[in-house]
């Protein structure tokens, strides 16, 4: 499902480990004009929503019209809209699923956690372990598996399906397109950032064909945009 926003003209395709969060909010804010800016001004008004009886979701997942679902043909967009989504490389994409979703608190929390324990898989697992059981790890729990389907999933056969693609790497680039668009600075701000607390993600041989073969489809999904053994060294 695109969200659109008639400040900007455009219809955004989201994509979970994408920034998603933050654009959700972004246009969020543009439609409805009260979204503050500022982590403060988010927390004033959450409170003024709660005195009020004003209903303000936080859950912004799941608020209609801004859903992430599979892939939808944009077949009535208006004349002057410009659909986009943002992508980024692949394996830099799995290895932040990892980071940020496969822990105790996120396997309980969609209720895998006892699934997980029960074929004595670890609910902390490094990096190394996670790839190794990726599969179960996807099947088991939704978090993983929706974190992590592939671009095709959201975008449909072909990149071409949007008009516009922009690199998370280069997010300044999608700003300015919004703010010419709109007539007005657009500033994306980050909602949600990874742990910081350092988790065991060496590699060794075997697991570094795994990622190969586990990110091959969105490398030639996105064709020039990403490659895979530059992404790799980087690990």
């Amino acid at each position: 499902m695109a969200i659109f926003c008639e400040r900007t003209r455009t219809a955004y395709v989201p994509m979970p480990k994408i920034a998603s969060t933050s654009l959700k909010y972004l246009f969020w804010r543009l439609n409805n004009g009260r979204y503050p800016t500022t982590a403060f001004g988010r927390f004033l008004d959450s409170r003024l929503a709660s005195h009020h009886a004003r209903r303000k979701s936080l859950r912004l997942h799941a608020e209609g019209g801004y859903l992430t679902v599979p892939f939808e043909p944009l077949d009535h967009l208006p004349e002057d809209h410009q659909s986009f989504a943002v992508v980024r490389d692949p394996v830099h994409r799995l290895k932040s699923a990892w980071k940020s979703k496969a822990n105790p608190k996120r396997f309980r929390h969609d209720g895998s956690a006892a699934a997980l324990e029960a074929v004595g898989l670890p609910l902390e697992p490094d990096f190394a372990t996670f790839l190794r059981h990726f599969e179960d790890y996807a099947r088991l729990s939704r978090v993983i598996r929706i974190h992590t389907l592939p671009y095709a999933h959201y975008l449909g056969e072909t990149a071409g399906n949007v008009d516009r693609l922009f690199r998370i790497e280069a997010i300044g680039e999608l700003e300015d397109w919004l703010s010419s668009r709109a007539g007005f600075p657009v500033t994306i701000e980050r909602q949600n950032k990874s742990p910081s607390a350092p988790r065991e993600d060496r590699l060794g041989a075997l697991e570094q064909e795994k990622i190969r073969k586990l990110t091959a489809a969105d490398y030639a999904f996105l064709g020039h945009l990403y490659d895979f053994d530059k992404a790799a060294a980087r690990l």
